[in-house]
């Protein structure tokens, strides 16, 4: 692909990723688990990649501020 051509592309449709890691995932059973490609982790439903990354910067902070706390006593 010619980049102008990659530069004027849409996105990919598909940014749901596991939840467990972010990863690519597969779907073992029809209507069934979904695997994690990485950590090969089952779940039921796959995440926006989006949310997923919202909630990892969530977790970070909590445990910034827990350290923070244990710090400071």
């Amino acid at each position: 692909m010619k980049y102008d051509d990659w530069k004027l592309a849409s996105p990919p449709e598909n940014d749901m990723v596991s939840p467990c890691c972010g990863d690519d995932y597969s779907r073992k059973r029809m209507g069934g688990e979904y695997f994690c490609d990485k950590c090969k982790d089952s779940f039921d439903e796959p995440e926006e990649e989006s949310e997923y990354n919202e909630r990892m910067r969530e977790n970070a902070m909590e445990e910034r501020a827990e350290a923070k706390r244990k710090y400071n006593e």
